[in-house]
């Protein structure tokens, strides 16, 4: 959908994406959109886990099961706050599951089987060996060692390996999936019952997950007047997650933060002289690998699982007592149950923990909806129509959390009744509840022009307790102009929609973030620990809700006998209020911070559809759609704190991996990339080399000076600088459909997305000196461009390895047989078909990293904006054949 990025995190097998409707608002909230199951709030955390694997993390959105859903809605703008006021800022996803028709019973079968690749061009490792001025070995004679004239490289001595395929953790993987469903009835009652099997096992063999789901909807006209719905749907899922990212214990991170040596055959040990003159010592079974632990051993031996149990429930009644008046109620849950637990065997990662442990976290998670609306409908004129709504809104979201850990885990055991040490627990519980009122009128005027306007109303408890209820206005027009007796007929436009609207949103503080509250904590009273407490939030009692006023145009236009249908609309949202930790004087004796509603956030940009019928005649069919948007995101203003009667502005905020490489700051891109820029370098004394000798200082980092050495060939920046945007600007899916003799479809789908800026830090981490394996940062070999980028990272800086991220992406591809009804009718089957589909099959780009998408922070920290491709794992390619059949 226009306006829609998603971005894949990593290649992990139920790992999640980052979602983003129009942008981001905020800065200290979530930016990801509220998620509608069959018309209730339903969890949709994309961070569902209490146990971290390095960076990738499970999504409860991963529990829909897409062959129960009949469609899918983005809700965004001003059409979004007027249904859902302080949820809807961020835009909604809005999803129907499958009812039922009258008829005869009808079955619907599918299977499918494929394959699961790893897919990434991995980095060697590199080191060149040579001689001190003392005439000792030296094991790292580098570039920036060789121009100091600390060391001479030995001829033919640079090593290279690449521990990856040494002694590879990876494998092929596999998925399937089976499904049925039956939907029929009469015309009183319909139904609706489906049921489904998938299994993945992932390209680790610690990474796999298998899901069942369950889902029965029924349909009843229980009266003349009134229509019953009852929804439920069932989903168990078990799932084994590797250790992965920015983790000791990775594959990837063994490997490309390893070493340039095998150590491994027990011959090159023996032999007194190891292979590539370097001295193994204990180090006999590393293959390269960053730990003498055989990665197998090291990865495969933390066990981290997660189990889920889930449970949606609606109900709707539709009830009409009055031609003129409709009644609607609904209510609903969402119950869901989550253990995550993680067990290390002792001695089975002796360099890690070699005593084992166990830890386990079990979390309730119940989500809670009802609403009710009375909708009247009013013929004020023969040709002017009043539509006139009144609803209420509730909604309950409960979270419940008992944590455990245990150390020294007794060999033979997997429980915590096994450990001995370091025992520790946990609890955490919240409660929100939010109530909403709502009025909306409606005019329409001889089915061409339509004026709405409403008002919602809502209250939270965690608003601050000043707050009374806040009000969200908004208003939509829109004019059928081609309609219109004086719009010009003619063969090129078939039909004109203009539209606008405005309308306000919000978005809730998190739990207790306004009030002041105590956290539990033991005091050693003479001797003896007692229980006390200590001040754990300082609150706010006028915290507010963060609001977001947007206003959007656009029209809708079907061109050339509907050959061409073509959609726009531009859109401004600002969002004030926003949430900034103001920092608090020591001297009050409170926390640090206090979140105070200060900030402004800006998206401005436009979103576009072209649907094009290029070719449609009885052999072959061709269709193409085009559907993008462009987004400008900025910070306005942090806000300003008053001091001494003079409101100090707020620094920025300073963020990312390494610390220092993200920021929010007036002027820019919510979670922007900063730092020191490359900004010119030569080889000014043609020795084919890069060098920091006789650079300035930068970042507090000093660089080597030589009497009489070469010039300085680098050049940065003289501070930290605005580098790019790690979330992008442009999007654009292309989606072209050919369809051959009724009976062949071939289906693809380009993905674009233009603007993106990403933090290469696997390579920054690979040149730094405190890794030094990069290929630019050992030999004459590399490019003076990735020779000044690796020098650059020992002068202080990352900025050199923010990289233009710009990709476009073949990341589907389907080819769809219709079989023939013959080989149907053979079967006993009404339809049958059979489908071979591709994902992630290709990418065009210049980023130098594993994949311009990778997010090794997904939810690190500020889990908003954090961004860098550290050490993840890419983007697995999928191929999967699947069966459909239809009796």
């Amino acid at each position: 959908a226009a306006g829609v990025v998603v971005q894949q995190a990593g290649g992990t097998t139920g790992g999640s994406s980052r979602i983003r409707i129009r942008g981001s608002n905020s800065i200290n909230l979530a930016n990801d959109p509220l998620l509608i199951i069959d018309g209730i709030r339903v969890n949709n955390n994309p961070a569902s886990t209490a146990i971290g694997v390095g960076g990738q993390t499970p999504s409860r959105f991963n529990d829909i099961n897409p062959e129960d859903v009949e469609s899918v809605e983005v809700i965004k703008g001003p059409a979004a706050a007027a249904l859902y006021g302080t949820a809807a800022s961020n835009g909604v996803i809005r999803v129907t599951t499958k009812r039922g028709k009258a008829g005869r019973a009808r079955w619907q079968a599918n299977a499918e089987y494929g394959s699961v690749r790893e897919q990434g061009v991995y980095n060697h490792n590199y080191r060149q060996i040579g001689t001190n001025v003392s005439g000792t070995r030296n094991t790292d004679c580098n570039l920036d060692n060789q121009v100091r004239g600390v060391c001479t490289p030995k001829p033919d001595s640079l090593l290279n390996i690449l521990p990856l395929a040494l002694a590879s953790p990876f494998r092929d993987g596999w998925r399937e999936q089976y499904g049925t469903n039956v939907s029929g009835g009469s015309d009183v009652t319909q139904y609706y019952m489906g049921s489904d099997f998938e299994r993945e096992e992932g390209v680790y063999a610690v990474n796999w997950l298998t899901k069942a789901n369950v889902r029965a909807n029924v349909n009843a006209q229980v009266r003349p007047n009134m229509q019953l719905s009852l929804n439920g749907g069932y989903t168990g899922s078990r799932l084994r997650l590797p250790q992965n990212d920015n983790d000791v214990l990775g594959a990837i991170s063994g490997s490309l933060i390893g070493k340039a040596f095998d150590c491994h055959t027990a011959a090159q040990t023996a032999a007194g002289l190891p292979p590539n003159d370097i001295t193994c010592g204990a180090d006999t079974l590393s293959r390269g690998y960053r730990n003498p632990n055989y990665p197998a051993t090291r990865i495969f031996a933390l066990d981290t699982r997660q189990n889920v149990e889930r449970l949606l429930g609606s109900a709707q009644a539709n009830w009409q007592p009055k031609s003129w008046l409709s009644v609607i109620g609904s209510g609903g849950m969402d119950l869901l149950e989550r253990y995550d637990q993680e067990t290390l065997a002792q001695d089975a990662v002796t360099l890690f923990n070699p005593e084992g442990y166990r830890q386990v976290s079990r979390a309730e998670i119940r989500t809670y909806s009802g609403n009710t609306s009375a909708t009247g409908t009013f013929g004020l004129r023969e040709d002017l129509r009043s539509v006139t709504t009144a609803g209420v809104q509730w909604n309950r979201e409960a979270f419940s959390r008992t944590d455990a850990f245990g150390d020294a885990l007794l060999p033979g055991t997997s429980s915590l009744n096994g450990t001995s040490t370091l025992f520790s627990v946990g609890e955490s519980n919240t409660d929100i509840i939010t109530l909403g009122y709502i009025v909306t009128e409606r005019l329409e005027w001889r089915d061409r022009v339509f004026l709405s306007g409403g008002l919602r109303e809502d209250k939270n408890s965690n608003f601050g307790v000043n707050l009374p209820f806040v009000k969200y206005p908004s208003a939509q027009l829109s004019w059928v102009i081609g309609e219109e007796p004086f719009f010009p007929k003619t063969s090129v436009v078939n039909s004109l929609r203009l539209r606008m609207a405005y309308g306000e949103s919000g978005q809730r503080p998190d739990f207790r973030q306004a009030d002041k509250f105590f956290d539990p904590v033991a005091v050693n009273v003479l001797g003896v620990e007692v229980a006390g407490i200590s001040l754990g939030g300082a609150g706010n009692p006028n915290l507010k809700p963060e609001r977001t006023r947007e206003f959007e145009f656009g029209f809708d236009a079907s061109l050339f006998a509907d050959r061409v249908n073509f959609e726009f609309t531009k859109y401004s949202k600002q969002t004030h209020d926003a949430l900034i930790g103001r920092v608090l004087a020591p001297s009050l004796g409170a926390t640090t911070t206090q979140l105070v509603n200060l900030g402004r956030v800006d998206n401005k940009g436009y979103e576009y559809l072209l649907n094009l019928k290029a070719v449609s005649t009885d052999k072959v069919k061709f269709d193409v759609s085009f559907n993008g948007s462009v987004n400008d995101n900025k910070v306005v203003d942090l806000g300003c704190v008053a001091v001494g009667g003079v409101c100090t502005p707020i620094t920025p905020i300073i963020f990312g991996l390494g610390g220092a490489t993200q920021r929010h700051q007036n002027g820019y891109p919510l979670g922007g990339y900063w730092d020191w820029k490359l900004v010119s370098f030569a080889d000014k004394n043609g020795d084919g080399i890069i060098s920091r000798v006789n650079c300035p200082t930068y970042n507090g980092t000093p660089n080597p000076q030589i009497v009489g050495g070469p010039a300085c060939e680098v050049v940065l920046s003289d501070t930290a600088v605005y580098l790019g945007n790690p979330l992008g600007r442009t999007e654009l899916a292309i989606t072209p459909s050919v369809t051959l003799f009724n009976w062949l479809n071939i289906r693809a789908l380009f993905d674009h997305r233009g603007g993106l800026t990403l933090n290469n830090s696997t390579e920054f981490f690979r040149c730094s000196s405190s890794s030094s394996i990069c290929q630019a940062i050992e030999t004459k070999n590399s490019s003076l461009l990735e020779q000044a980028k690796a020098i650059s990272t020992r002068m202080g800086s990352r900025g050199a390895y923010m990289e233009n991220a710009n990709f476009t992406k073949l990341r589907e591809l389907a080819f769809t047989v219709i079989l023939p009804q013959s080989f149907a009718t053979s079967i006993r089957a009404g339809n049958a078909s059979v489908t071979l589909s591709g994902r992630n099959l290709h990418t065009w780009t210049k980023y130098t990293g594993l994949d311009p998408e990778l997010n090794a922070q997904p939810r690190v920290g500020n889990g908003n904006f954090n961004t860098a491709d550290f050490l993840t794992q890419p983007p697995t390619k999928y191929w999967v054949g699947r069966v459909n059949l239809t009796f």
